[in-house]
């Protein structure tokens, strides 16, 4: 997966909402793939600055754009978040409160911030 709509549709997938091949139905489910590019941002904000906190952010502008972050982020952490909002928004709080857990380990477990930690104790005078 790289674009927004990879990963909104395998959301989808986690969510249930497939036909009887199992694929995402984007005629059944048309109203979900409008407000699709607002879910993916939300979670590719909180994904950017974890990933990159000092960095300039600017959202996706199409569903068919790469995602830039890492293979990590954008296969395996981000279609949890989405499918959380996803969940929310049809109001289906036993899947978002699975999601929300999956996508809340796996972020704490995936993304590791390159700032370090400095000393900054104050030091008395010996």
């Amino acid at each position: 997966m790289k674009t927004a709509r990879e990963v909104l549709d395998r959301a989808l997938q986690l969510c249930g909402f497939v036909n009887s091949e199992g694929a995402p139905d984007r005629l059944r489910d048309a109203d979900i793939y409008k407000r699709g590019l607002a879910l993916v941002n939300q979670i590719y904000t909180d994904m950017f600055f974890a990933e990159t906190p000092d960095g300039v952010f600017r959202s996706l502008g199409s569903m068919e754009e790469e995602i830039p972050l890492s293979a990590r982020c954008v296969n395996d952490i981000m279609p949890y978040g989405v499918a959380m909002l996803l969940a929310g928004a049809e109001g289906d709080a036993t899947a978002q409160s699975l999601f929300s857990y999956a996508y809340n380990q796996k972020r704490a477990g995936g993304v590791k911030s390159t700032r370090r930690i400095a000393d900054r104790m104050p030091r008395g005078e010996w």
